[in-house]
């Protein structure tokens, strides 16, 4: 009637998002470096596999979902990253929703303080040096630009601008009392330098223990630290020149206007 054979199969089905899955998994190298796995994994391995990025562009380290080629073996299937790939990419997500949230307030407050456009965008200009401080630094450092550092990034976004805002008004304050544009920066170039550089000096001293993890156990707040560290210096440098400069060709012509009104 019947035909009975031990044969090997399945003994569950799992499902992810409602359909059929399954979940591979792999042993790594001690102490790997998440960020060069899953590198490897989106430019070689799944290429090789037959797997292309399902948003049709090139290849970049926010792709999380791959789907096969027609006419090779993975055709019909999908690979996507889960587990800490994905919270990482949902949490970059996240953080850059927040820091643009954040650049628009700290623009929007800067608008209501100086009232006037010109010199909140001379202040945000050093969000942009900030930027490239931190990515100096963490290659000097030899540190991954992870979610850590993505977060010192978004942290940085608010502290770097304190130091132009003091030269800045600094420099309304010269105007007000009658001094032309370029005595006033003069000025304030003279008089805010060792404010600016304490304000820097202590920030950074506060963040170096955990940078240089003395007492160990900081290795997740190094990346994080780092960025606050490189980007601040890197941008308080930066400040103290190019502030200036922009101020001096946002304004190359107050002096000329003033004189006409008077």
């Amino acid at each position: 009637m019947a035909k009975i054979d031990r044969a090997t199969s399945l003994f569950a089905v799992n499902r992810y998002d409602r359909k059929r899955a399954v979940t591979a998994k792999c042993d790594v190298i001690e102490n790997p470096d998440t960020d060069k796995i899953f590198a490897q994994l989106r430019e070689e391995i799944l290429p090789s596999l037959g797997f292309r990025p399902a948003n049709e562009s090139a290849v970049s380290f926010m792709d999380m979902a791959f789907i096969g080629t027609v006419g090779t073996p993975s055709e019909g299937l999908r690979a996507e990253f889960t587990g800490e790939s994905e919270e990482t990419a949902k949490n970059m997500n996240y953080l850059t929703a927040s820091m643009m949230i954040a650049v628009i307030l700290i623009f929007a407050i800067l608008v209501y303080q100086f009232s006037s456009f010109r010199q909140a965008c001379i202040v945000m200009l050093t969000v942009p040096l900030s930027f490239v401080g931190v990515v100096a630094g963490m290659f000097i450092s030899d540190f991954p630009f992870s979610l850590a550092t993505f977060i010192g990034l978004v942290s940085l976004t608010g502290i770097v601008v304190n130091d132009a805002i003091v030269v800045v008004d600094f420099i309304n304050q010269g105007r007000k009392r009658g001094l032309k544009v370029r005595d006033a920066i003069i000025e304030a170039g003279i008089n805010r330098l060792r404010p600016v550089m304490l304000t820097t000096a202590t920030t950074i001293g506060g963040l170096l223990p955990l940078f240089l993890n003395l007492s160990g156990g900081a290795e997740f707040w190094q990346p994080l630290t780092g960025a606050v560290i490189f980007g601040l210096a890197f941008a308080t440098i930066l400040t103290l020149l190019v502030i200036p400069v922009a101020y001096s060709l946002a304004y190359f012509n107050a002096d000329k206007k003033a004189a006409a009104a008077a």
